[in-house]
C-alpha cells in the first residue's frame, strides 16, 4: 500500500507540473472524529475539535470556461479531543496525513477576482499518530501504527489504525487577480480507519486555507 501511495503521489506531482495554474497554500483544519458501535443497538458519538495545520500544492486544470478540475496534495492533521467530566480530564487523537483532495470547482467572475465552489472525493493515507490520555497529573501515551492490524492480531505498545481515509469534501473561496485565494469547506470521512471489530472511527473537519497560485491562469481565473 505504501508503494502504491507513492507512486501515486509521484504520477500526482507530475501531473500538476503540466497544470496552467500551480500554487502553494497553507492554513488550518479544525479535525473531529466520529465514534461508534457497528453492532445492534450501536451508537455514535461525535467528538470535540483538535486544531491542527496544512501545507501543499494545489493545481488547477480547466475544462470549460466555467468548470475547472482542481486536484490538491497536501500533508494535514486530523484527529480530536474529547474533554472529560473535569477539564483536567481529555483524550486527544492526533493524525497526521498524505490527502488527496479531486475537486471538481465552478467559477465566477465577481469584483476584481474570482468566486469559486468545489466537490470532490479526498484520498487520504495516515504517516504517523499517537493517542494522549490525560487524567490529573498523569499522562499516558501510546504511538499509533498505520499497518490496520487489530489488537486480536498483536500485542505490543502501539495503537493500530487502517492506513486509507476516503472522504468527501465541499469548499467554497474566492480568488483576487494577483494570484492570492483563500477558501473554506467541510471534509467527513467515509472510511472506518479502526480495524477493532464492531467499532467504528471516521475523520471529519472544518478547514481554512490562504494560497497564492502562479501562471497566467492563477491571476486572471476563470472567465464564465
Amino acid at each position: 500500500m505504501k508503494r502504491v501511495l507513492l507512486l501515486f503521489s509521484i504520477l500526482t506531482i507530475s501531473y500538476f507540473t503540466t497544470a496552467q495554474t500551480i500554487g502553494l497554500q497553507a492554513g488550518l483544519n479544525l479535525a473531529s472524529q466520529s465514534i461508534g458501535s457497528n453492532e445492534s443497538g450501536g451508537f455514535t458519538i461525535n467528538t470535540s475539535s483538535k486544531a491542527g495545520f496544512l501545507i501543499g500544492v494545489v493545481a488547477q486544470f480547466p475544462v470549460s470556461n466555467a468548470f475547472a478540475f482542481r486536484p490538491e496534495l497536501n500533508y494535514i492533521q486530523k484527529g480530536s479531543k474529547t474533554t472529560g467530566e473535569t477539564s483536567d480530564e481529555s483524550v486527544t487523537i492526533a493524525l497526521n496525513y498524505l490527502d488527496i483532495p479531486l475537486n471538481l470547482v465552478y467559477s465566477s467572475p465577481a469584483g476584481n477576482g474570482q468566486v469559486f465552489f468545489g466537490a470532490g472525493p479526498t484520498i487520504g493515507y495516515g504517516l504517523s499518530g499517537y493517542t494522549k490520555v490525560k487524567s490529573g497529573q498523569q499522562e499516558i501515551s501510546q504511538d499509533i501504527k498505520f499497518d490496520g492490524k487489530s489488537e486480536d492480531e498483536v500485542n505490543d505498545e502501539y495503537g493500530h489504525l487502517k492506513a486509507l481515509d476516503m472522504g468527501f469534501n465541499l469548499m467554497a473561496g474566492y480568488s483576487f487577480s494577483s494570484g492570492l485565494f483563500a477558501d473554506a469547506g467541510y471534509s467527513f470521512g467515509l472510511s472506518n480507519i479502526t480495524p477493532a471489530v464492531g467499532s467504528s472511527l471516521k475523520n471529519k473537519g472544518f478547514f481554512i486555507k490562504l494560497g497564492y497560485c502562479f501562471g497566467q491562469e492563477g491571476k486572471k481565473g476563470t472567465k464564465k
